[in-house]
Formats: structure tokens, C-alpha cells, sequence
């Protein structure tokens, strides 16, 4: 339940300045990563793909929220090539 209120909060549009603040989003993630008992690794990859379908419905509706979705999923991406 933590994750899906996590990504919800990410890629909702009353939380899209929210979502794109690196300091705001890196907390959350500490509290979500805790209460799912989820290593760093595998949010991260479950926020990318989560981002990703996001990214997608949003895109085939023509929802400019989409960009929202793509940036926070090139955040996501870009932590886990600094992890591997």
C-alpha cells in the first residue's frame, strides 16, 4: 500500500511541483523504502517502471503530465546506473 501511495503522490498533478523536488522525493523515499521494508535497488527499479506506465497512459491521452512521469523516471534510471 506504501508504494502505491508513494507513486501516486509522484505523478499526481496537485503534487507535480512536489513530485520534481529532489530533496522532497529523496525523504519520501527513505519513509516508503522503510514501511515496505524494500532495499534502494528495488524501489528504485519499482519507481522506474511505475514512472514508465505512467509515462505512457499519460502520453496516449495527450496529458502533459507525462513529462512529469518521464523526468521522475530519468531520476530513477540514472540512480540506478550510479549503483551498478
Amino acid at each position: 500500500m506504501a508504494i502505491c501511495t508513494m507513486a501516486m503522490c509522484w505523478t499526481s498533478a496537485n503534487a507535480a511541483g512536489l513530485a520534481i523536488d529532489p530533496g522532497r522525493s529523496a525523504r519520501r523515499l527513505e519513509v516508503v523504502m522503510e514501511a515496505a521494508k524494500l532495499d534502494m535497488f528495488r524501489m528504485l527499479c519499482w519507481i522506474l517502471a511505475w514512472t514508465g506506465l505512467s509515462a505512457a497512459w499519460f502520453l496516449s491521452d495527450g496529458d502533459p503530465m507525462a513529462e512529469i512521469a518521464l523526468y521522475i523516471a530519468r531520476l530513477a534510471a540514472a540512480e540506478i546506473d550510479r549503483m551498478c
